[in-house]
Order: structure tokens, then sequence, then C-alpha cells
């Protein structure tokens, strides 16, 4: 079932596309007639993913503020110069990276689409540089 499937996280493959939907702009009831439901159910399905949402980001805030260092980067910042603020943070916490830089540049370039504009920050955004050497990107999204 489409709907009830994880799309590899908190969210189903139909909140993703509704949530999608919506930020395209599209209005309740073109979203229902669109994916074959009721108004109502995209309402509620919306409200979940949101709700799904938030939950997320406080568990990784939670989890990451215990157990790793945090990284504030500015808006205004530009993204190609992200990566080389979460190496200098990682060196100097001792914390090995578990990713080389190409991929670091990707995770964060994937992770923050949505507060980028043309290559350059538009919102703060806290990134989480965790004692395995993981990082964990939470932007205001």
């Amino acid at each position: 079932m489409k709907g009830r499937r994880r799309a590899g996280g908190f969210l189903t493959e139909r909140q993703l596309e509704i949530l999608r939907m919506r930020r395209s702009g599209m209005s309740y009831d073109d979203i229902a007639k669109s994916i074959g439901t009721t108004k109502e159910n995209v309402m509620i399905l919306e409200k979940r993913a949101i709700r799904n949402i938030r939950l997320a980001k406080e568990t990784l805030e939670s989890a990451s503020s215990i157990a790793g260092e945090e990284i504030v980067v500015p808006k205004g910042t530009r993204l190609v110069d992200v990566p080389p603020l979460v190496v200098n943070r990682a060196n100097s916490s001792g914390v090995k990276l578990s990713v080389n830089m190409p991929t670091l540049m990707a995770q964060l370039s994937g992770a923050l689409r949505g507060v980028v504009s043309d290559g350059v920050l538009v919102d703060d955004v806290k990134i989480y540089l965790l004692p395995d050497g993981s990082v964990s990107i939470i932007s205001k999204e």
C-alpha cells in the first residue's frame, strides 16, 4: 500500500507527495482530486506529516545536543563554505569524520536544498557532529 510505506524516515510516501504538492502551491481540493481522496484526508495527512517532522527534529536536537558538537551556520553563508566549517570543528574536537569531503558536500547539498538560494543559506542551520563521525543537519525547513 503506497500511503503506508515509509519513504526512508518518519514520513510515508503519501505524506511526502502531499507536502511536495502543497509546497508547489496546490490547494487541498486539487491534491484530493489528483490522488483520488477527499480534501479532509489530505488535510489529515499533511497535519500528521508536519507532526512527524516536528517530532523527528525534536528527537535529533535532543540526541545531538547530548552526544555531539553543535555547529550553527548563519544565513548568508555560502554552501561551499559549510563543509570546511564541519571539517575544522571535527579536527578541533578530535572527531574523525565518517565521510570524505565530496560525500559531505553531497549530504549537505541535499539536506539544505530548501534553505539555499543562489548557493547561499537563506536561514540559519544547525549541524551536529556526532562522536561516531556522522553529521546531522537541522534546518528550519
